[in-house]
């Protein structure tokens, strides 16, 4: 039977709190030691850092390759104390297996803190050699050079013609590693695709600042979270994050709308928006799609539209089987037709069980709110003692029971995890992770309100 265990991985400034149903077999003691180059670096006491490094190097390399692309490399773009003097420090110890992970970031970092033009494009030259030859390994140089390309716009330093080649190998490789990986839908390969397309799309963004061509700017809009990535959401954003700044779903989506608009595109537009908007249905989104529509189609009704949209965008609900808490066989063909929202949940998960006052709160205003056209359920997995937990803090929402198998059949790959499920037996999963506004995803999926 399959256990589970809380993902700590720090993705940027993002936690991914979400619980994964795979185990991984970590040392208790990987967890001390990340905890430890964490507190240290921070303390500017980089020798003890670097300490705890070399024994989590030894003893489980993920978590200290996490650790550097993702906290370290946040903390030194956003000019942390001792982050960017802890990076110099431990590549100059020459720990071989840790220098093999850092190279590229450290020659990133190198452009951003030298001031000579000169030497900060022997840096790059190095940087684009390391790609060369590492690409899409753990070192992450394809990541770096991205950022090096902006740290050339930052300090002015013209090199497009350089740029534009070194993005186009970009393109290749990882279009071959997606074309190669294609079959593959294990937990582990959805994070990877989802870090590939995010590079991906923000490569084409890049290249269409380079070089004036629509078809760039579509590219970076095709690449951009689908529904896929949503089951990883936190890498691919996180990753964007790191290269733009910003916290944006929809990716470059909505450049390449803007331009479709622009140039009187307007059907087009329309169904890159729709696009965007199943994936991310938001206030803003909806009236920009709602307006755009009602501009082309001023007699027809955005409602039905919007129905027929989903629809086609949501997978058909399969046959599974959940039980009452009195073990009594429910089937999901006993669903009446409403839209009904789904939280699968479970006692071992704290996320979960934090964010439960809020779905007890939700349900019991939803009967009023959306005048009895939704329902809501919860769908419990592997709790223990799971009357007496409901019972001890008062909570009166549904409660299923699900067994591996059938939850398998709904594609629940963390927890927690949100299904809503039309009228018609389609549903579609909203993005794993946290910082979504699940309310105003249902408000504007049913458009019930």
């Amino acid at each position: 039977m399959k256990k589970f265990l809380v993902s700590i991985l720090i993705i940027f400034p993002i936690i991914a709190f979400s619980q994964n149903i795979k185990k991984q077999p970590i040392p208790n003691e990987a967890f001390d030691y990340v905890n430890n180059i964490n507190k240290y670096w921070h303390k500017e006491e980089h020798d003890t850092a670097i300490a705890y490094a070399s024994k989590l190097i030894e003893l489980y390399p993920p978590f200290l390759v996490n650790k550097i692309h993702y906290q370290l490399a946040e903390d030194i773009e956003n000019k942390e104390i001792g982050a960017s003097d802890f990076l110099v420090k431990i590549y100059n110890t020459k720990n071989k297996k840790i220098n093999k992970i850092i190279k590229p970031i450290y020659l990133w970092n190198m452009m951003r803190v030298t001031q000579s033009e000169d030497s900060i494009l022997v840096f790059f030259d190095d940087l684009n050699e390391e790609l060369k030859m590492n690409a899409l390994t753990v070192s992450k140089p394809e990541l770096y050079m991205l950022n090096a390309f902006n740290e050339l716009d930052k300090k002015k330093i013209e090199n497009s013609e350089y740029k534009k080649n070194i993005s186009l190998f970009i393109i290749k490789i990882i279009e071959e590693k997606l074309i190669e990986e294609e079959s593959i839908n294990d937990r582990n390969s959805i994070k990877n695709r989802a870090y590939l397309r995010s590079i991906l799309s923000y490569t084409y963004f890049y290249l269409s600042k380079i070089i004036s061509d629509p078809y760039l700017l579509k590219m970076a809009s095709f690449y951009s979270l689908d529904k896929l990535d949503q089951q990883n959401n936190v890498t691919y954003i996180s990753t964007l994050r790191f290269l733009t700044g910003k916290s944006d779903i929809s990716g470059f989506r909505m450049n390449y709308i803007d331009y479709l608009i622009q140039n009187n595109q307007k059907e087009e537009a329309l169904k890159f928006l729709s696009i965007l908007t199943l994936g991310e249905p938001i206030n803003s989104n909806i009236n920009k799609l709602k307006s755009l529509f009602e501009e082309i189609y001023p007699s027809s009704s955005f409602k039905n539209y919007w129905y027929t949209a989903f629809s086609s965008s949501a997978e058909k609900l399969p046959e599974f089987n959940i039980k009452t808490l009195n073990g009594i066989d429910t089937n999901s063909s006993d669903f009446n037709n409403k839209w009904t929202l789904v939280d699968f949940w479970g006692t071992w998960c704290n996320p979960c069980v934090s964010e439960l006052p809020e779905i007890e709160k939700f349900y019991i205003e939803s009967k009023k709110k959306y005048d009895g056209k939704l329902n809501v359920i919860t769908i419990s997995y592997e709790s223990k003692n799971i009357k007496v937990f409901l019972e001890s803090n008062n909570y009166s929402f549904p409660v299923f029971e699900i067994d591996e198998n059938n939850l398998n059949k709904l594609k629940v790959r963390s927890f927690p995890t949100k299904i809503l499920i039309s009228p018609n037996r389609n549903y579609i999963t909203f993005p794993s992770g946290f910082g979504i506004n699940w309310i105003e995803y249902i408000d504007n999926y049913t458009m019930l309100k």
